[in-house]
């Protein structure tokens, strides 16, 4: 059978691409490019004595003040231009999120140690920012490349990597528009969202080719079932997509329109509250299988094989033996 159309996926890309989204991505990169900002002009007025007898990578002046900040502030301009083509129906505006998750990777190489030489918490503050920037960004590129994979925003929704999932009271009742479909490989002429054709998949946010674009956006393969991991899919196969739309006035009842309970919760590491009540098992330890409650923080169990991480998994038998 088709991949199911269910109201919590669409209603949670109707998020993930929305201006409200993005806009909590630039307020956060704003917050802290004012942060860092505001730590170098504070720095810089009161120089220790053996300022310039540091290293050059410890002198923020020269490597934040001419290399992080110039950057920092050229992702904030591509971020305000993003969210104006927003404002106006371009949302290829989204793409803009790459640079705040580009940066963030180059910026782990410079030491933000110096921010608490001006105030006791800085650095911490500045990780806090430039990580919910990221946190926003990372939905709103998973959205925008169509690289979600099945059940990742219904049944196997993580709160602690996708954030609250907040519902209304009842989701808006969706429903598929036959008279707007595209093939993999053909141009997409209408942007919004999608169900593919085939089985075991999800539906994806897809971005029609505007007037100035560089290059022809064309329908993706569509993502099919998971891997044994359960943090990717198994494959990826040509489809038919077909648009979803929101019929007005109508809604479905909030549990009905979360998805089969049926898939299995995806795997997660010690520390992270249980996703769903049930048996779980880790492969750290010979007869770890027990049963936890929904919320309870799964425990780290030092091994050898878990180098540390310690990865629990949702038993398929839930019998209570």
């Amino acid at each position: 059978m088709p991949t199911p159309l269910i109201p919590q996926e669409i209603y949670v890309l109707e998020r993930y691409s929305s201006k409200d989204y993005y806009l909590h991505m630039q307020d956060a990169w704003e917050a802290m490019l004012q942060h860092v900002e505001s730590c170098l002009q504070r720095f810089m007025q009161q120089l220790p004595p053996d300022y310039r007898m540091r290293p050059l990578p410890y002198q923020p002046d020269i490597v934040w003040g001419q290399t992080v900040l110039p950057i920092f502030r050229e992702t904030m301009q591509s971020l305000n231009e993003g969210f104006i083509e927003l404002t106006h129906g371009i949302h290829s505006g989204l793409g803009a999120a790459i640079s705040v998750e580009n940066d963030l990777r180059g910026a782990r190489e410079y030491s933000e140690e110096w921010m608490d030489e001006v105030e006791p918490g800085a650095a911490h503050q500045y990780w806090e920012l430039i990580g919910r920037a990221s946190f926003f960004a990372g939905n709103i590129l998973r959205t925008t490349q169509a690289i979600w994979c099945r059940g990742a925003l219904s049944t196997r929704y993580n709160p602690s990597s996708r954030g609250p999932l907040d519902p209304p009271t009842a989701w808006p009742r969706y429903r598929s528009n036959p008279r707007v479909q595209v093939r993999t490989g053909e141009p997409i002429l209408q942007t919004g969202i999608y169900l593919p054709e085939v089985e075991d998949s999800c539906p994806q946010f897809l971005i029609a080719s505007g007037k100035h674009s560089k290059y022809e956006r064309t329908a993706p393969e569509a993502r099919v079932g998971l891997s044994p991991s359960g943090f990717q899919s198994a494959s990826e196969q040509p489809t038919l997509w077909t648009l979803v739309e929101r019929v007005p006035g109508e809604t479905v009842p909030l549990d009905e329109g979360k998805g089969p309970s049926a898939l299995p919760p995806p795997p997660t590491y010690a520390g992270q509250p249980c996703p769903r009540s049930g048996y779980w098992y880790t492969r750290a330890q010979r007869d770890s299988r027990r049963r936890f409650e929904q919320d309870e923080v799964f425990p780290s169990i030092p091994s050898e094989v878990s180098k540390g991480y310690t990865l629990w998994h949702w038993d398929t038998d839930q019998s209570g033996h």
